[in-house]
């Protein structure tokens, strides 16, 4: 890059394409230069207006417009001047910008005329510089310096889709790198979003480096929670809410939570939240997501307002009609009819586009230019600039010598063409001679490893288990690594669910002091989204609510114990080298501290299926009341367990006897008669009787206190052998099947993934609790 203008006390105006270049060039001159360096875009801006965002809410409040509106009334406004137009459409910019101005709304730079006060201002590296713009330069003193453009020949080449172009692209960039050319000097441009996948995924069977953009912070679920949170509490609150759900040491959610932050501090104007969440949501789709990036890699870059030297090497995809040139249409809110005289019309912005590309294209001395016939979607033509062009077009074979994992796909797909439909390639032959191992029609589904310090890495030194967790990686390890470390899982928010939340919630509060269950359930629902008939079947629930809250306060009165917890949330973490927590959240706990004793009894709400059979606790699974069996003896520590129970909370029926609660007790009468002094013929726990000879009904579900210890050391050695096998990473396909039932597999979202085969299950045998607890006796 020359720049032999370059001189003491000017304005230097480029576009920010060429910036870095530029501050690069300065730095390496012996002289220090006194240069102040802006785009034309900001210069404008000063001499003229800017506004903020605190413009844009104030036109769709006071206005009751959208953000898109809002924004394209301002962005028109700077073409209006203080008159009568004679025109409905300008006269409302003119009505707008008078109200903007008086409201202190629009930035003026009350530095702009001291800052370029004797100095010259110099435009480079634009390849067109806009009448109104061109207006405003007016009087100053301005040198424009003009891009020289040349006329070199190209070849174009064409492919039949966009990942044949994609592999033709990788093969050239290889060779320049073969050759020596530094990867800082490679670049590519014109494809759109359609082409981000195929880059992505054949650059990095060629080991190309490059730095893909691709993602922004706004589909994080970080951000869906909090748009979600926003809009039934204030920000801070929902700020708080976010804190409470994730781990914001982690790295990536540290740098979301910090991007939402700054977003939020530059409303820096009193705003309702229902109107801001548009202007939010813009900035979050503009706020780029976290990456890593290589420090030399392919470079991406614009075409238009760009100076590329001669030692560059470009390649131009997506060379197609309607991509390249960009085609404008007579849809501005100034349209045609009523352009003003310093304002393009659409023919004149449609020619300047097609002159910019095509001097450009003539000007690169090292180009390839490609496109493509079809896309997933679409069909193509080649771009009518060539018309004007009149490059060759070529059908280039792609020799590929550069890529294994591409050739093997290569010869994938035509084997697919050959045996689907009888078509054989001409280079088929050739690629199946050199890569005869390709197993074609086989597959092998074994889950092929991951390095422990990456696995680490990616889960942030931290490993949070719970009941449902651990009960995916004993049912199948590899489907645990779908759903808990991938997360593959996509959450749905059915009734059900929102149904056992509100269930959960009241029961949760209703023993409160001066609770009022119309209050709190009619709040509570009014706060979710609920379809016209969700609303309806909820509404309806309330009564059974009211029955189940009157029915648990009966069986309350039965009971000497006097404390209680809802909604605990128990963690217990290990020391390790990495944080390993294991957490469980109890519904409710009853307990009664005596004589320095802690009598305990552990209550799990539940509005659909009980599921009492603990005979798969054994291997791990099934294990939702042992845990809390677990977890409540480590919170309360040598508590005297008198039982652990389910107590479904959703009926048919409005039956007490429905409420009753199904699950295991003590076999020691003198403790179970603390809880429920019915236990004798209970009404309170299910079939929990005593027969005339005092002995328990064969049908009362009863433990030992050996027994039980016995059952909580076994969830203890279960969750620790679980905390050891992930971080050993063993997540290999091992769904497994007790007796007849392949329990792996059941409720399984993952079978189109993992492909299992006969060989992979784990057949285990049938266990009977509590017989598997050796030395128990109910009758102790």
């Amino acid at each position: 890059m020359k720049l032999d203008f370059i001189k003491d006390n000017i304005i230097l105006v480029v576009p920010n394409s060429i910036k870095n270049n530029i501050l690069l060039y300065l730095n390496n001159l012996d002289k220090i230069y006194n240069i102040k360096i802006m785009s034309l875009d900001e210069l404008i801006k000063r001499l003229t207006f800017n506004y903020d965002k605190e413009a844009i809410y104030y036109l769709m409040s006071n206005y009751n417009i959208k953000y898109d509106v809002s924004c394209n009334y301002l962005n028109n406004i700077k073409y209006i001047e203080n008159k009568d137009y004679n025109n409905k459409k300008l006269n409302k910019l003119v009505e707008i910008k008078e109200e903007l101005i008086s409201n202190n709304l629009l930035i003026y730079d009350k530095y702009i005329d001291n800052l370029i006060e004797n100095k010259e201002i110099i435009i480079y590296g634009y390849d067109y510089i806009s009448k109104y713009d061109l207006k405003v330069l007016n009087n100053l003193n301005v040198n424009i310096i003009k891009q020289n453009y040349k006329d070199y020949k190209h070849d174009i080449f064409e492919f039949d889709n966009i990942d044949e172009e994609v592999e033709f692209v990788s093969c050239k960039i290889v060779e320049l790198l073969k050759n020596g050319i530094d990867i800082s000097n490679i670049k590519i441009t014109g494809f759109n979003d359609e082409y981000y996948n195929s880059i992505k995924r054949i650059f990095s069977f060629y080991n190309i480096p490059i730095n893909l953009n691709t993602s922004c912070i706004y589909g994080t679920n970080i951000i869906k929670d909090f748009l979600h949170f926003i809009k039934d509490n204030d920000i801070n609150k929902s700020l708080d809410m976010l804190k409470n759900k994730y781990d914001l040491d982690k790295k990536e959610n540290n740098y979301i939570y910090n991007k939402l932050i700054n977003i939020l501090n530059s409303y820096n104007f009193d705003y309702d939240n229902n109107l801001i969440i548009d202007i939010l949501i813009n900035d979050l789709k503009n706020t780029n997501n976290i990456k890593e990036e290589f420090d030399k890699a392919i470079e991406i870059i614009d075409l238009k307002n760009n100076i590329i030297d001669d030692e560059e090497y470009i390649f131009i995809l997506s060379f197609n009609q309607n991509i390249i040139p960009h085609i404008y249409k007579d849809e501005d809110y100034i349209n045609d009819n009523i352009k003003l005289k310093y304002m393009e019309t659409t023919m004149e912005k449609n020619k300047i586009e097609r002159d910019i590309i095509l001097n450009k294209i003539r000007s690169i001395k090292n180009l390839v230019i490609t496109y493509k016939l079809n896309s997933n979607t679409n069909s193509y033509i080649i771009s009518s600039l060539n018309d004007e062009l009149n490059f060759e077009i070529k059908h280039e074979k792609i020799e590929n010598k550069y890529s294994n994992k591409m050739n093997y796909i290569n010869l994938a797909k035509k084997l697919d063409n050959l045996v689907k439909y009888n078509i054989k390639d001409n280079e088929l032959d050739i690629l199946y001679n050199n890569y005869s191992d390709i197993n074609y029609l086989t597959y092998n589904n074994k889950f092929s490893g991951i390095n422990k310090d990456d696995f680490n890495k990616f889960i942030d030194n931290k490993l949070l288990l719970s009941f449902s967790s651990i009960d995916n990686y004993y049912r199948c390890s590899f489907r645990y690594y779908l759903n808990n470390i991938l997360k593959l899982n996509i959450f749905e928010d059915t009734i059900d669910v929102k149904i056992g939340n509100i269930f959960h919630y009241i029961l949760s509060i209703c023993f409160n002091d001066g609770f009022d269950l119309d209050k709190e359930y009619d709040n509570y629902i009014k706060n979710i989204d609920l379809s016209i008939s969700e609303m309806f079947f909820i509404k309806k629930l309330k009564e059974d609510l009211r029955f189940v809250i009157e029915t648990i306060k009966d069986q309350n009165k039965f009971s000497t114990l006097n404390k209680s917890l809802y909604e605990n949330k128990i963690y217990i973490n290990k020391d390790e080298k990495i944080k390993l927590t294991f957490m469980g959240i109890i519904d409710k706990l009853l307990y009664k501290e005596e004589n320095s004793n802690t009598y305990l009894v552990i209550i799990d709400y539940k509005t659909g299926t009980l599921h009492t059979n603990l005979n798969n606790v054994i291997y791990g699974i099934n294990m939702q009341l042992p845990v809390y069996l677990y977890i409540s003896k480590e919170k309360f520590k040598n508590a005297k367990v008198i039982g652990f129970y389910l107590q479904k909370i959703l009926n048919n029926k409005k039956e007490k006897a429905n409420l009753k609660l199904d699950g295991y007790s003590i076999n020691n009468t003198d403790l179970l008669s603390k809880f429920d002094f019915t236990y004798k013929d209970s009404e309170v726990i299910k079939s929990m009787k005593i027969n005339q000879d005092g002995s328990f009904s064969a049908y009362s579900k009863i433990l030992s206190e050996y027994q039980m210890n016995k059952l909580n050391n076994l969830v203890k050695e279960n969750i620790e052998n679980a905390f050891n096998n992930i971080l050993d990473c063993n997540f290999n396909i091992n769904p497994k099947v007790i007796g007849k039932n392949l329990v792996g597999c059941e409720y399984c979202k993952y079978k189109d993934i993992c492909f299992k085969k006969e060989e992979d299950k784990i057949y285990l045998e049938e266990k009977t609790f509590p017989s598997y607890l050796d030395g128990g006796d109910n009758n102790e």
